[in-house]
């Protein structure tokens, strides 16, 4: 699910225009309909896909933002505001939790992936692919929570 309010995209999944350049048509289809089937698996989890230096497809995986839920339409009218004020919230929120990531040093944790043989993938098994980096991360960051 993508919903764009000012150009902002509230989705999980994030495609970098870079790959456009650097994949066939046919490849680069394939990681956009892979990452519409991981955004709409885990919508609390961000992925970005993009080109590493040898042209490979890599991606990273990080925990998203849980504001984003904020921006359904029962939930805006319980708290009798519209998307741009949430939406104005959620970036104030955003931008005071970088300064203060910033201030202390502090690293949002992530796993990187590599997709080497995307030619022999089809949008599924890249999806697959993804995923289990994704169960990891997840499985991860459980066991640091504890």
């Amino acid at each position: 699910m993508i919903n764009k309010l000012n150009n902002i995209s509230f989705k999980s999944a994030f495609v970098n225009r870079d790959l456009e350049n650097k994949l066939s048509r046919e490849n680069y289809e394939k990681v956009n309909l892979a990452a519409n089937m991981v955004d709409e698996l885990y919508s609390q989890t961000d992925v970005f896909f993009y080109s590493d230096k040898n042209g490979n497809v890599a991606y990273a995986v990080q925990k998203g933002d849980p504001c984003r839920l904020m921006l359904q339409s029962e939930i805006l009218k319980k708290l009798k505001m519209n998307a741009q004020e949430m939406v104005d919230l959620i970036n104030l929120k955003t931008y005071l939790e970088c300064a203060h990531n910033e201030i202390w040093g502090i690293k949002k944790p992530f796993i990187e992936g590599k997709i080497e043989n995307i030619d022999e993938m089809d949008e599924f098994d890249l999806a697959c692919e993804v995923n289990s980096t994704i169960r990891l991360f997840n499985k991860i960051q459980e066991e640091t929570l504890n």
